[in-house]
């Protein structure tokens, strides 16, 4: 999956991962809407119809973190219990 995302976001202009992942976060976090009736969960749907819900930006950050090189993992879990 990784592949679909190289050089979809250049992060080479930054030196250090911390300010590569910054990037990246704020990216989504302008670019993507949070709507509760979205059930986009993968990372090209998510980027196709800009809306998710925190799986789906979990998974797009994933993806174009590591398209970027950057070592990243998912933990998942339940929020409140739910």
């Amino acid at each position: 999956m990784t592949d679909d995302f190289e050089g979809f976001f250049d992060t080479s202009v930054w030196d250090h991962p911390l300010y590569k992942l910054r990037a990246i976060f704020v990216w989504i976090t302008d670019n993507i809407s949070y709507d509760c009736t979205s059930t986009a969960c993968g990372a090209n749907e998510v980027l196709k119809n800009r809306t998710a819900v925190c799986s789906g930006y979990s998974q797009l950050f994933y993806e174009l973190s590591d398209a970027a090189g950057l070592n990243v993992m998912k933990i998942s879990g339940d929020a409140k219990g739910i």
